[in-house]
């Protein structure tokens, strides 16, 4: 899977469940926090400018290394959230936006570039849209200003474009409309910040459509034999002690340190604890039950758990 911190926790559910069942042998991509496929030097959100991380710029290098280490089948993408936001384009020192047409034009452009580095070697894409943030984000004062929704639109749009425009590598899976038809209480409940899902509903999403969906899409792309006789040989995850074991808390933190995220989660999913990740430079979150772990992930490995 390949995208912004979106992706990393929907990322969660697909993680776990065709692991867990044998559909599909997980590997770790590439999710940068914060970052776009739209490359630019600076970008605006509700009136201020900020410069774009260089590593974010950067993935035609980042994901291409990555993909040769770990020569996948198919691809999963989710980006959005900074795709919206206002760009210059060129030596153009217009602030343009979503429904622009030089915006437009270069933001296909870039989905393009994208794909012909994800297709490099021989993968095809899945590609999901981006569901407009709900309204627990809208009670941001900034989020309003900045007013996503009608941007998420656009750019979901575009993203329906590529199947036509790439024949045979790309698929696209609307995630954005499936979000859509919830109520907006489900909405809350899903994505608690309007924004990402979170461990334990990423899991639910992936169970009521997303699995399904980013399956039959790569299957309209690379047809094979049905998933009851796929079964991938699948390194099993270090063994971290259940929730309900002596001093649990600290013995899963000594093994899940250092770890890979997608490798850490897999792990302590798989031994009964309930996984919230605190993807941010500081680690402010506290744990809610006595079955659920809090993992801070800052540098692409476990940093600390609470």
């Amino acid at each position: 899977m390949f995208g912004d911190s979106t992706a990393l926790m929907s990322s969660w559910g697909l993680l776990t469940d065709l692991t867990r069942t044998g559909r599909a042998e997980f590997v770790e991509g590439f999710t940068g926090l914060g970052c776009a496929v739209l490359r630019t030097q600076t970008r605006r959100i509700a009136g201020e400018v900020e410069s774009t991380d260089p590593t974010c710029n950067n993935w035609a290098g980042v994901w291409k290394r990555q993909l040769d280490a770990i020569q996948p089948d198919v691809v999963i993408v989710q980006t959005g959230s900074w795709d919206v936001a206002d760009r210059q384009i060129a030596e153009d020192p217009a602030w343009r936006v979503p429904g622009d047409p030089l915006f437009d034009a270069f933001a296909v452009s870039e989905m393009l570039a994208a794909l012909d580095v994800l297709t490099s070697g021989g993968a095809v894409v899945v590609w999901l849209t981006s569901p407009a943030p709900g309204a627990v984000a809208y009670e941001s004062e900034r989020v309003q200003r900045f007013d996503p929704a009608p941007r998420h639109r656009r750019l979901n749009e575009l993203i329906r474009q590529l199947p036509g425009l790439r024949p045979g590598q790309v698929e696209v899976v609307d995630l954005a409309a499936w979000m859509a038809d919830q109520s907006p209480g489900e909405d809350r409940r899903l994505r608690p910040d309007g924004v990402h899902f979170e461990h334990d509903t990423s899991m639910e999403v992936c169970a009521r459509y997303l699995c399904d969906a980013v399956l039959a899409g790569a299957r309209q792309l690379r047809p094979g034999p049905p998933p009851t006789t796929t079964k991938p040989v699948v390194p099993a995850p270090p063994p971290i002690v259940a929730p309900a074991a002596a001093d649990a808390r600290a013995r899963a933190r000594a093994l899940l340190l250092g770890m890979p995220l997608y490798e850490a989660g897999l792990a302590a999913s798989a031994a009964g604890w309930r996984v919230s990740v605190d993807a941010d430079s500081t680690f402010d979150q506290t744990p809610k039950s006595d079955d659920q772990l809090v993992i801070w992930w800052w540098t692409g490995f476990v940093n600390d758990v609470r």
